[in-house]
């Protein structure tokens, strides 16, 4: 087939020029195939050794774009607590804190004012949602992890603060009192735990009426049969908080199309266009199009969103938790928080690397930008180390991983995410073979390694025969 591509190939059968001089240098058929791969191919897919970017937030913050976890909650609190006439620039970037505001300032190109409709439509949606009600409050977040490891909080608080209520409130009083005791102080009954009541409370599963000073346990989450209450209905919690975690979900949407999309038109670009012309795959945790809008205006690099996309159609954000413990009852119920199970439901880009078409002789780079490999994302970042490990036996090929850092603190923690997810073995081996590789984002050694094209694949067994062609 590559045979017949070739003697097909209008390019490959008019240079004659290039065929007379290459074949005047005594090149045997094999290096003939091989000097006119470089010379005529270097963009066929059948031939092009594939260079790949992987990005996470820090790809977006690198180019002071407000896509922290912080900016967001700031800027939304902000907002929902305001009222103005003009919603101008300096009124809502100001609250990402006096060094990035002016590092915003500095990257942009002019002032620009937001409209009011859409965020009173935003302001609109925050009002009576349980997890930005949550969320505002919770100060110490510094992360888009850290998030990720408070909704995982609230969701193991409710299994066992509602676990614990059972036990004490209704299968001890089953018998004697079918009907749960209104007048017990609910709070009472978990031990003085300050978080189980909070948590209970932020989410309505308890209500509290402060004219009559009394607490209740909200009568909707629980199982009733007949004229008595048997327990919390965990089908029931979970359905509502799952509706308050999608209208949240739409909220941040919202913030990244008001506040961080229309930056896009006005940003300066950090890196040069030219650094990623060799780049064939993108893959990116994030959900933006940063990498499309100011690098890949060619539309030559392929872009995959594995949690979702704001504004598509097809892919849906994805927002959640790594995984319930098997420990927890009504397990299933929990599911719908997992990011592997969004992943799969919303028809997201999870296929990652499988998407790819390749040959196990091929030379592979990898590179990681702005993402913090940590165990959040262990199945990912072990699916990485394992194709570069995956090759034929015997075959010499160039299979290389290349983490980006911003400065020597973040490649001690990218080390150390590292270390905890694949084991000291397999990072030092690597190291050493110059199979992984650390490179600061500001330095001309990685300019050189982006812009160095790979050796074609001329190890591989599906090499085709030097065609005879006669002029």
């Amino acid at each position: 087939m590559q045979h017949d591509f070739l003697l097909n190939n209008k390019t490959f059968r008019q240079d004659k020029k290039n065929y007379q001089t290459l074949r005047g240098l005594g090149l045997k058929s094999n290096d003939y195939i091989c000097a006119i791969y470089n010379l005529n191919f270097k963009n066929n897919t059948l031939y092009k050794m594939p260079k790949i970017l992987i990005t996470g937030n820090g790809f977006d913050l690198n180019l002071n774009l407000p896509t922290a976890y912080q900016d967001f909650i700031r800027i939304t609190s902000f907002v929902q607590a305001t009222n103005v006439k003009k919603w101008k620039f300096d009124d809502v970037y100001k609250n990402v804190g006096d060094w990035k505001y002016n590092k915003l300032k500095e990257n942009i190109d002019k002032d620009f004012s937001f409209d009011k409709n859409n965020i009173e439509a935003l302001k609109e949606k925050i009002i009576g949602n349980v997890w930005f009600d949550f969320f505002e409050t919770e100060l110490e977040i510094e992360t888009w992890i850290d998030f990720e490891t408070k909704i995982n909080y609230v969701l193991n608080i409710i299994v066992d603060s509602t676990t614990l209520i059972n036990r004490i409130l209704f299968l001890t009083n089953q018998e004697t009192n079918p009907k749960y005791p209104k007048g017990q102080i609910i709070s009472s009954l978990l031990n003085g735990n300050v978080e189980y009541y909070k948590i209970l409370t932020t989410f309505q599963l308890i209500t509290i009426n402060d004219y009559a000073k009394t607490e209740e346990i909200n009568e909707e989450y629980l199982i009733q049969k007949y004229d008595s209450f048997l327990g919390f209905n965990h089908e029931k919690i979970t359905n509502f908080l799952h509706e308050q975690l999608n209208e949240f979900i739409e909220i941040f949407c919202m913030y990244f199309r008001i506040f961080v999309y229309p930056l896009y038109d006005y940003v300066k670009q950090h890196v040069n266009n030219d650094w990623f012309k060799e780049i064939d795959y993108h893959f990116t945790f994030n959900y933006t199009p940063s990498f499309e809008k100011l690098y890949n205006s060619s539309k030559k690099t392929k872009t995959f969103f594995l949690h979702g996309k704001i504004e598509s159609d097809k892919n849906n954000i994805v927002l959640g938790v790594n995984e319930m413990p098997e420990s927890v009852i009504n397990r299933k119920f929990y599911f719908p928080f997992t990011k592997y199970y969004q992943k799969l439901n919303k028809d997201t880009d999870y296929q990652f690397l499988n998407t790819l078409k390749y040959r196990d002789t091929m030379n592979i780079e990898l590179y990681i930008w702005g993402h913090s490999l940590d165990i959040s994302d262990a199945d990912y970042i072990n699916e990485i180390f394992d194709f570069i490990d995956k090759k034929k036996k015997d075959i010499q090929t160039v299979r290389k991983i290349v983490v980006i850092y911003h400065n020597k603190d973040s490649k001690s923690n990218l080390l150390l995410n590292l270390l905890h997810i694949r084991g000291k073995n397999d990072i030092e081996s690597k190291m050493k073979d110059e199979k992984l590789l650390f490179i600061e984002s500001t330095s001309s050694e990685l300019k050189t390694l982006l812009n160095k094209e790979l050796e074609p694949d001329y190890n591989s067994s599906y090499r085709p025969v030097a065609p005879s062609i006669s002029y």
